[in-house]
C-alpha cells in the first residue's frame, strides 16, 4: 500500500511565512491541532481529502512540491537496477 506523506519542510516554512503557530494551520484546515503535530511528526498521513484541502490552502504549490509517496512500509519509493 502506498501513502502521501507531507514534506514537513514546506508546511514549516508555509507557517513562519505567514506567521501561523500550529493550531493556527490546524483551524485553517478543519482539522485538529494534535492532527497537525502528528503530520509535522510524519507519524500520521494526510486523507486525500485532508491532501485537497492542504494544496487549496497551499496553492499555487503542487501535489509533488507538498507530499511525496512511500510505501507502507515507512520507505520511500525507490528504482533499483536489476
Amino acid at each position: 500500500m502506498l501513502k502521501a506523506r507531507v514534506k514537513e519542510m514546506v508546511l514549516w516554512d508555509f507557517m513562519a511565512k505567514n506567521n501561523l503557530s500550529q493550531k493556527e494551520l490546524a483551524q485553517k484546515l478543519g482539522i485538529s491541532a494534535g492532527y497537525v503535530s502528528q503530520i509535522l511528526c510524519g507519524t500520521r498521513h494526510p486523507s486525500p481529502q485532508l491532501r485537497r484541502r492542504i494544496l487549496q490552502l497551499l496553492h499555487p504549490l503542487t501535489f509533488d512540491d507538498l507530499f511525496s509517496i512511500e510505501s507502507a512500509n515507512g520507505s520511500g519509493l525507490e528504482c533499483h537496477d536489476s
